[in-house]
């Protein structure tokens, strides 16, 4: 299942390093789990809000036993599919 884009909310300001490296720093909910999460695709459906190293940090399987994350975007391919995010929690 991909993720619903309308879980994933801005986390306060973006750092800007440069014109082509932003830092951008979100929340997310999910029922779904920490492995379906990150998966590679499962963000792609907010490549509009990502940029690679950006960090999300998420609380997944909501409904069933919750646990904390926090992942870092580390690829997005250049026609938006494929996103792929590393746990920094692990």
């Amino acid at each position: 299942m991909p993720a619903n884009k309308y879980a994933l909310v801005t986390a306060g300001r973006s750092v800007t390093l440069s014109n082509t490296r932003i830092i951008k720093f979100f929340n997310f909910v999910t029922d779904d789990t920490l492995a379906q999460v990150t998966t590679a695709g499962y963000f792609d459906t907010c490549v509009k809000d990502l940029s690679v190293n950006s960090i999300i940090h998420a609380v997944v399987d909501a409904d069933g036993t919750p646990a904390y994350a926090d992942l870092r975007i580390a690829t997005i391919p250049a026609n938006g599919t494929g996103v792929t995010v590393v746990n920094l929690s692990a």
